[in-house]
């Protein structure tokens, strides 16, 4: 093995632990600061806030209805827009995390924008 000599007492391997711990202790730090950033990302975007479960990896969450009241505060933060938000919704959110970084994949994401003419004439 890498961790000894044939002249020597066998080298202690810095890394035993974190390869026979359990995958949860492993990534333990990375867990916390995944469900800390996607709260803090995405929590006040969700209808309902985001309920994350990080005892599983690749984490996923489906069928997330948008806050539209939020995103529509967020898209008229310097004057309205000719466009309301009636509608949004996020299909999948899929992390995955690695050794070396993170992996987040968004899909099916869908807006309903209705126009809005007296929305447009302030606009302008």
């Amino acid at each position: 093995s890498c961790f000894s000599s044939p002249n020597h007492a066998p080298l202690i391997d810095p890394l035993a632990r974190v390869r026979t711990a359990p995958r949860r202790l492993r990534f333990g730090g990375m867990e916390t600061a995944l469900k800390r950033f996607l709260q803090s990302a995405l929590g006040e975007y969700v209808s309902g806030g985001l309920r994350v479960d990080t005892s599983k990896f690749p984490l996923t969450l489906s069928n997330l209805k948008l806050n539209e009241r939020k995103i529509q505060e967020e898209m008229d933060e310097e004057g309205p827009v000719p466009f309301e938000l009636s509608h949004g919704s996020i299909g999948s959110i899929t992390v995955n995390p690695g050794w070396t970084g993170v992996d987040i994949r968004l899909t099916d994401i869908a807006l309903t924008l209705s126009f809005s003419a007296t929305r447009a004439l302030q606009w302008a």
